[in-house]
């Protein structure tokens, strides 16, 4: 039986390895869960492990999965707890459906997702999901729109690193992979280059 504890410390290594780059340390724990027979007690406990699953089966493209773990997720933030975590809920049901290719409920789920997360001041997942946004809107050539949530999730990075005390980290932030590439997509949707040193947009 996985306990509360137990879940928790499962979704947190989880990330770690996620962070890694560990997919198959990951998929480990994840059949872990999975084997024990009380995957719905531990996603009713505790959203490290839904959150970490959803993470890893978009980084798989298994969109079927991301759909059932979603599915999940929703039932438990139906249930009223931990309601902060309802953006991350739909971000990764966004993600599922454009790699999908459900271009038309992608985008009234990636707006969702954006407005949700703005009304909760959760700047962890809007920086994120304004990054896919604009992406997607890449993808479909919709330049203007792409710029303004590129832009966006740029400004939230900005204040994350801004509002981080310690010097080392903001530093460790701002050069992690997933925040590189966000300063990428700002040169591709924006074609205005970035400070390398500050993070911030050079003038026009």
């Amino acid at each position: 039986m996985i306990l509360f504890w137990k879940a928790e410390a499962l979704g947190a290594l989880a990330f770690v390895h996620l962070a890694k780059g560990e997919l198959s340390e990951v998929e480990a724990i994840i059949q872990r869960i999975d084997n024990s027979g009380q995957k719905p007690a531990a996603y009713f406990y505790t959203t490290h492990v839904a959150l970490a699953e959803c993470e890893f089966w978009l980084k798989k493209q298994n969109n079927e999965r991301l759909f059932q773990v979603t599915d999940l997720f929703f039932q438990k933030l139906d249930q009223g707890d931990n309601s902060i975590f309802i953006p991350y809920a739909h971000y990764y049901r966004a993600e599922a459906l454009r790699q999908m290719g459900m271009q038309e409920q992608a985008g009234e789920a990636f707006d969702l997702a954006v407005h949700i997360s703005r009304n909760t001041s959760q700047r962890q997942v809007l920086w994120k999901t304004l990054a896919a946004q604009a992406s997607f809107q890449l993808g479909l050539g919709n330049q203007e729109a792409a710029r303004e949530s590129a832009r966006e999730a740029w400004g939230v990075i900005q204040y994350i690193a801004e509002h981080t005390g310690a010097v080392d980290l903001r530093h460790s932030f701002l050069n992690l992979l997933v925040v590189k590439e966000v300063a990428g997509l700002v040169l591709r949707a924006d074609q205005r280059p970035l400070n390398p040193e500050t993070g911030t947009m050079h003038p026009d």
